[in-house]
């Protein structure tokens, strides 16, 4: 969940952000560049955290990830400028990119005899923390507040979480059999491609997430917590499947299917509801583009 902070945070906010920093607008450009300051973050947090979990083990990188994302999101309430912004967003996307690396083996060596089923609730419980993130940024700008009292909002959930680990014992994550070396991995086919899979998914999910609250206030000319809103309609069936596959068939095709033929009537129901919203809402006329 403190994972999730790192990536649905900031699309919730990015036309207030245009008006944070004095008198001038944010350029598009400029709110573009957060965005991807957060992902070469994690990008980097994840290829950096790899090799060195098995050297110096999983709990230090956890509370490292967790450090950095309570201190990214304290950092945020107070920046003064666009490039301290962007310097913090960077260091909260590093922080989620080595939970996003860690938390996986971590839950696989936890429970070695039904690792499909925790993986599962893992992956599930990003997705609740991103329904989490999106509600409390929703509800502070319908309160009317900014996004740095939505920061402070969140805080206390990495901070939670670190002093909770500290007193955890954590599980090797190298194995008898010793490390498995990149090249063995990269031989496997199925490997392969299911890293094109995600890193195309990815792409598509995350690319339009970014921008999708921005859309809908500038272009469809939503309130800015209802623009926000619907990103939480992106979120919430992910974790519908995430939990439903927990109880219907794990990783298998069938459980895939059956839970995302739960999560269907959620999704129906919201994109009807925006329909008839987006209707309504230009039935008096153009309501203009983002630009």
């Amino acid at each position: 969940m403190s994972l999730a902070i790192g990536l649905n945070l900031l699309p919730v906010f990015l036309n207030s952000l245009r008006q944070s920093f004095g008198t001038t607008l944010l350029t598009l450009e400029e709110l573009g560049r957060l965005g991807a300051l957060a992902f070469a973050g994690l990008s980097l947090g994840i290829v950096a955290t790899g090799p060195l979990v098995d050297r110096w083990g999983a709990k230090l990188f956890v509370q490292i990830g967790n450090a950095l994302i309570a201190i990214s999101l304290a950092g945020m309430i107070f920046v003064p400028s666009y490039a301290e912004l962007g310097f913090a967003v960077f260091v909260l996307g590093v922080g989620a990119g080595i939970l996003d690396m860690v938390l996986s083996p971590v839950v696989a060596a936890m429970n070695p005899e039904s690792r499909s089923s925790s993986m599962n609730w893992l992956h599930s419980f990003y997705c609740v923390g991103a329904v989490v993130t999106i509600s409390a940024g929703t509800l502070v700008l319908q309160m009317g507040w900014s996004w740095r009292t939505a920061c402070l909002v969140l805080l206390p959930l990495p901070l939670a979480l670190f002093a909770t680990f500290a007193r955890m014992t954590f599980p090797s994550m190298v194995s008898e059999e010793g490390r498995t070396h990149l090249g063995t991995i990269l031989k496997e086919k199925w490997f392969l491609g299911a890293m094109a899979a995600i890193f195309l998914g990815g792409a598509t999910e995350l690319g339009m997430a970014q921008w999708l609250p921005a859309y809908a206030e500038s272009a469809l000319g939503f309130p800015q917590w209802i623009a926000g809103g619907s990103l939480w309609y992106e979120a919430e069936p992910f974790s519908n499947n995430g939990l439903g596959m927990q109880f219907i068939g794990g990783p298998v095709p069938g459980g895939i299917v059956s839970a995302s033929l739960l999560a269907r009537p959620g999704r129906m129901c919201a994109c009807r509801i925006y329909r008839q919203l987006s209707v309504a809402n230009n039935a008096g006329g153009d309501r203009g583009s983002l630009s």
